[in-house]
Parts: structure tokens; C-alpha cells; sequence
């Protein structure tokens, strides 16, 4: 086993504190650290729902067909009746 000089007792045998690398400073309690960069927006909208109709649609077309309704029943089929 080794001893690393950096890492030798204090006085009176109190233990070391490692030397802080360069690039972080040890910040003081009163003390924020830095913000990150801000980004800058994009220069292009970004991609999202689109806001027209596809262009093999016409505009305001009319449904092909009337839209279903709950009490729609297949063809020749009585409504069920209730029990007694």
C-alpha cells in the first residue's frame, strides 16, 4: 500500500480535504451556481398537428354517408322487446 501526499492528515491528525479540480470552484453558502447556456430558439416551426386539411381533401366537404347513431339497427332486424 502506498501514501498519496495528497491525501495526508492534517494537523493533529485531522483528515485531508482532497484539492477541488480547477474547473468547479467550491461555491461559498451565499454563493448560486452559474445558469446554464440558454438555447436559442429554432429558426423554423417546428413540426406539429397540422393546422389545414390534407390537399386531397376539399375544404368543408360534406361526410360521405350520415354519421351512425346508437340506435341504428341492421336491416330487417325488430328493435328487442322488453321482458316481462
Amino acid at each position: 500500500m502506498t501514501s498519496d501526499s495528497t491525501w495526508a492528515a492534517g494537523p493533529g491528525e485531522t483528515p485531508a480535504i482532497p484539492n477541488p479540480p480547477p474547473e468547479a470552484p467550491p461555491l461559498t453558502p451565499t454563493e448560486v451556481p452559474p445558469a446554464p447556456p440558454v438555447e436559442s430558439p429554432p429558426d423554423e416551426e417546428p413540426v406539429g398537428i397540422p393546422t389545414e386539411p390534407p390537399p386531397e381533401l376539399p375544404p368543408n366537404a360534406p361526410p360521405e354517408g350520415p354519421p351512425a347513431t346508437p340506435i341504428d339497427l341492421p336491416p330487417a332486424r325488430d328493435p328487442r322487446q322488453p321482458q316481462e
